[in-house]
């Protein structure tokens, strides 16, 4: 019985460590994730687009829609990835709370319970994460095709203007 406590308390010990090292990254990711992500610059981007839209080709205007539309869906499956482990994050710590709560009066029935936690918050884990990343794979994935647009719609806009300046000759002498 001496060795089951023992091992019981080392284990709650482990849990708990694990629990706060969790909220702590956890807290740190917040903190941190407006910094490492320059979002003010990716929407003042999107209305730099559309500030000038009366002023683009047919051909730059279907550039500048198609951009705007990656650049959203990239920020919205990036916050899609984030939701999801943030989730699995408040939930996992519930639970890993409940487990840890089962070691007072440790027996067989509750090591089950405790087994049946542990499993449910890995699955869940494995799940979460998953879905997160494949939707940082889709933001990834519209952001380089929206980079790519971009330099389509520098030469589109390049080749309108100097179209528009053999159209407009000065005339003034």
């Amino acid at each position: 019985m001496i060795m089951t406590e023992i091992v019981a308390d080392k284990t709650v010990e482990v849990v708990k460590n694990a629990i706060e090292t969790a909220d702590g990254a956890l807290d740190l990711y917040n903190k941190y994730l407006d910094q490492v992500i320059p979002w003010q610059t990716f929407d003042e981007t999107i209305k730099e687009l559309s500030r000038f839209k009366q002023e683009y080709s047919q051909a730059a205007s279907v550039l500048v829609g198609d951009i705007k539309t990656l650049l959203m869906d990239s920020q919205d499956k990036y916050f899609e990835a984030t939701q999801t482990v943030y989730e699995w994050c408040g939930v996992a710590t519930q639970l890993l709370a409940a487990y840890i709560l089962l070691f007072d009066e440790y027996n067989e029935k509750k090591a089950s319970a405790q087994k049946d936690i542990l499993i449910k918050v890995l699955d869940d884990g494995i799940t979460k994460l998953n879905e997160a990343q494949k939707s940082l794979l889709v933001s990834s994935q519209s952001f380089n095709n929206a980079s790519g647009k971009l330099l389509a719609l520098d030469s589109q806009l390049t080749n309108d203007f100097s179209e528009k300046k053999q159209l407009f000759p000065v005339t003034g002498r």
